[in-house]
């Protein structure tokens, strides 16, 4: 999957700009309130890390840490999820490009 497709599927093609996937304030702790779609949220995780594994390693930090609260996500965890979204509408132009080298 493109990243293009996978802001469009999760509904966030349209999200606003930010310069890196977390704040510097960012704390994830253990869900000990009001649970969140499991469902939806496994779903964004697989997709996120498809693109760490095949385009957009940068975001591999962020999504490790996501990774560890699958099993009960809360607010703050979406929260972190709509940032990296951010993140990523503002590198969807950016690509590595190699040459080949002269034999």
């Amino acid at each position: 999957m493109t990243l293009k497709k996978i802001l469009k599927i999760f509904n966030y093609f349209d999200a606003s700009l930010v310069c890196s996937p977390f704040g510097l304030s960012t704390r994830l702790r253990k869900n000990d309130g009001e649970n969140m779609s499991q469902y939806k949220y496994l779903q964004i995780i697989r997709s996120l890390l498809h693109l760490v594994n095949h385009t957009i390693p940068d975001i591999a930090y962020a999504i490790g840490w996501l990774g560890k609260y699958t099993h009960n996500p809360n607010a703050s965890h979406w929260s972190f999820i709509e940032r990296i979204f951010e993140y990523l509408k503002g590198t969807i132009d950016y690509a590595l490009h190699y040459t080949s080298f002269p034999v």
